[in-house]
């Protein structure tokens, strides 16, 4: 942890020594050392905690969004226990990602509120989310295309679209200008075939297959499964080809998915999940568009067979 009565203002002002720029998550680890010391369960508290209020916040925006109660809280759910949960929420130098999604969740559910009924406040409550959400972690800068997505007219909203796009430009800006550069994870240049296969094959991977498989089967295939949870891994799948053979409304299944790649693209690089899960955190943001084809499927059914589903 850091000292000094200036850090809260202060890591505001420059980079890391690792060139990343996340003062907001860094001030969080400050004011935690005052309560949780040297305790390690104290520390993990925290960060369970926001998991928690990220799943709260999943249930509201799916309700905002106008899906029932029981897929909105199947959707809230399904993100709270997914298995790609534990390395963001229990490894405590991954809350950038936990915290960055609750301040993104803050701003969607603004925006969308502005969006209903023009409230002028929430409107400016989502610019000051965004700019935590910014400067929590990297991945919230996909925030206003998530925004642009759920918009029901972007067309009639273009100013308000535009000075939200502004806000993560001046986000982006002053980090740049703290950073000295893009900072954060650098890319080796190890020739024109490098850059060709993060440009290309990387994407391809990543968007139509990694990604999909941690968010369908988040096992860690390291150790062998017992044979009970194979069973209910291959029931689990078979609901998911039961509710997507219903007819549900194509927009929303469409909006869930292209809020999944859109959640993907800061982490791109990423995202390549291996057997074991290691670095699934990076499917924190993108699994509540996961969570929303879910309610997007289970509202095409009734209440019994969705529960025998969900099950």
């Amino acid at each position: 942890t850091h000292g000094g009565d200036g850090y809260p203002v202060h890591v505001f002002l420059v980079s890391g020594s690792d060139h990343f720029f996340r003062p907001v998550t860094m001030v969080t680890y400050y004011f935690d050392q005052f309560w949780a010391g040297l305790i390690p369960w104290r520390w993990h508290l925290a960060s369970f905690v926001l998991h928690l209020a990220n799943t709260a916040l999943v249930f509201m925006l799916v309700r905002r969004l106008g899906f029932s109660v029981f897929s909105s809280s199947a959707a809230a759910l399904l993100f709270g226990l997914q298995g790609t949960r534990p390395e963001a929420v229990l490894w405590l130098a991954a809350r950038f990602d936990v915290l960055a999604l609750f301040f993104a969740l803050l701003t969607l559910i603004f925006w969308l509120k502005f969006d209903q009924n023009s409230a002028i406040w929430t409107l400016f409550a989502s610019f000051f989310t965004l700019l935590l959400a910014c400067f929590s972690k990297e991945s919230s800068y996909c925030t206003p295309l998530l925004l642009f997505l759920l918009t029901r007219h972007p067309l009639r909203k273009w100013r308000s679209l535009a000075a939200i796009f502004a806000v993560a430009a001046a986000a982006f800006l002053w980090r740049w200008t703290r950073v000295g550069g893009i900072g954060g994870y650098q890319r080796p240049d190890n020739g024109g075939a490098t850059i060709l296969h993060t440009s290309l094959i990387v994407p391809v991977k990543v968007l139509l297959f990694r990604a999909w498989n941690g968010l369908f089967v988040p096992l860690n295939w390291s150790a062998k499964p017992l044979w009970l949870l194979g069973l209910l891994l291959t029931l689990s799948l078979v609901a998911w080809l039961w509710l997507a053979s219903r007819k549900s409304q194509r927009a929303t299944v469409i909006t869930a998915v292209l809020f999944v790649f859109i959640g993907l693209l800061p982490v791109m690089h990423f995202a390549l999940i291996g057997a074991d899960l290691e670095k699934s955190r990076a499917l924190y943001l993108p699994s509540v568009g996961f969570a929303l084809l879910l309610a997007a499927l289970l509202e095409s059914v009734s209440l019994r067979p969705a529960l025998c589903a969900l099950g």
